[in-house]
């Protein structure tokens, strides 16, 4: 196991405290030992870093990431990108996350159904550099619904973003597939989204095909995220023990309620500007999965 020690940096180690100086000994992925002040820490046997006064800080977790997304002009070019390129600019990306300080990342949707299994399994492997990486499904969406991009005259499902189902039936049969390709996450898309034209209140999915979804990964022992910005979805969200909400932008009270009564099973990651909705950040529990420094 490879061990390194940090010396000569101002330690700021996300409690609130004001940064420190001391020593940072990480072994392997893990931070082993931290100490105040300069020579704490024994230094044979290990690689020592001196960080010539900088700050040094654990690793930032980033819970909603899209690597085969990012930096892509709009979403006729990401969908319309032959798999191999993207899976190089998925890379590419996923190496950018880990030079920004990302060392944990949640995938909250692929635009194509393999890319981000693919992307965790080489990052896991040491073939490219990477965060921690959950991967995720596409999203899952119904006719109509956010992520249904065909056209009546190019009915082509490889043009829309989200997996298209219709019934629980086509729900089930989805779900597994993703299950079977190694999914970490199933994605489901509950609510609209105003960039994309569907009102965000918009939410068509039904409960029954909710249940099958849940059901169908839970039984794999994975988690359910959703793209929940209505009330209703969110409400949804708690009803069938999807674990991973983004967005809650106009949850209610009722909806607000129920999420602090269940924030032990439920993990919300809304957007920046949702900051101030503190109700919202009082529910949230970050994944098991994803809490390492």
């Amino acid at each position: 196991m490879t061990s390194v020690l940090f010396t000569n940096v101002r330690i700021f180690d996300g409690t609130g405290a004001l940064a420190y100086p001391g020593e940072v000994l990480v072994q392997g992925n893990r931070i082993s030992r931290i100490a105040r002040g300069a020579r704490a820490l024994p230094t044979a046997g290990v690689t020592t870093v001196d960080g010539g006064g900088a700050t040094l800080m654990p690793g930032l977790v980033e819970a909603h990431t899209h690597f085969s997304w990012n930096d892509q002009p709009g979403l006729s070019e990401i969908q319309r990108m032959p798999t191999e390129e993207h899976i190089l600019w998925c890379a590419h990306i996923a190496k950018r996350y880990l030079d920004m300080g990302f060392t944990s990342c949640i995938g909250a949707a692929t635009a194509k159904p393999r890319l981000d299994v693919v992307i965790r399994n080489a990052i896991e492997s040491g073939q490219i550099p990477g965060p921690r990486y959950l991967a995720a499904s596409q999203e899952i969406t119904v006719p109509g619904g956010l992520g249904d991009e065909t056209l009546p005259h190019l009915p082509y499902p490889e043009f829309s973003f989200g997996a298209i189902v219709n019934g629980p039936e086509e729900m089930r049969k989805t779900v597994r597939m993703f299950l079977k390709y190694g999914v970490d996450t199933v994605k489901l898309n509950l609510s609209g989204e105003y960039i994309a034209g569907i009102p965000a209140e918009f939410t068509p999915m039904t409960e029954e095909e909710i249940a099958v979804a849940v059901k169908e990964a839970h039984v794999r022992g994975k988690r359910v995220s959703a793209h929940a910005r209505s009330a209703e979805a969110v409400k949804q969200c708690v009803r069938h023990g999807i674990e991973i909400i983004y967005h809650a932008s106009f949850a209610d009270e009722e909806a607000l309620d129920m999420l602090e009564a269940n924030r032990d099973k439920h993990f919300v990651a809304p957007c920046w500007w949702m900051a101030t909705r503190s109700r919202i950040w009082r529910s949230c529990a970050i994944p098991p999965s994803c809490s390492r420094s």
